[in-house]
């Protein structure tokens, strides 16, 4: 190996691990918009959900993780937790009727699917300058994906969806989708009824 080729090999690896460090910040950033949409349409569907069963006149008792509506014997909770930061989001809903309490999950999810690149500290440098340029262009094609994907977040709409907590392994993309969280707990409601 000459020396032109052994620093180009060096510089190489010093470029890999720059654009490996932006990469895991990007996808970072790109984690708390997500957290970010999330907590907005949980905090909607707190709001709906309150303002949905105060109008049907039903007793309310909230606390900062609980909500619940009562009228007579039936009870609906909503419980809701800080927001995580995949690209969907659960929180639970149980319904309480004729002493049977039904499990529901209530899913935020946007309506466009985002698929982006994860990145992890644990990456492996490739042993090859050939293949370390590589990776470095698709590392930056992978950025450049995510800040498209920051950018769509935010203008994206993002819906709700539910399923009862009894079924196995939900098809998120067979599920009713609602753009109000008072539209879905109407028709889940009327499941009830």
């Amino acid at each position: 190996m000459n020396f032109e080729s052994l620093k180009e090999y060096e510089n190489l690896k010093e470029q890999w691990h720059d654009y490996e460090g932006q990469g895991i910040e990007e996808e970072a950033k790109l984690r708390e918009k997500f957290q970010r949409q999330f907590a907005k349409y949980s905090e909607m569907a707190r709001t709906e959900f309150l303002k949905v069963f105060e109008r049907k006149g039903f007793d309310i008792n909230a606390t900062t993780l609980f909500i619940t509506a009562s009228y007579g014997e039936f009870k609906i909770q909503l419980k809701v937790g800080e927001p995580n930061t995949s690209t969907k989001y659960e929180f639970e809903l149980a319904v309480l009727k004729d002493s049977r309490r039904m499990e529901h999950r209530i899913v935020i999810m946007p309506r466009e699917d985002f698929h982006y690149p994860k990145f992890s500290t644990v990456r492996e440098l490739p042993r090859l300058k050939d293949h370390i340029k590589k990776d470095i262009q698709k590392i930056c094609d992978d950025i450049l994906l995510m800040k498209e994907i920051q950018k769509s977040i935010e203008t994206s709409p993002f819906y709700y969806a539910y399923y009862r907590v009894d079924n196995h392994s939900p098809n998120y993309k067979e599920m009713k989708k609602y753009l109000s969280f008072t539209e879905l707990l109407e028709n889940l409601l009327s499941e009830y009824s």
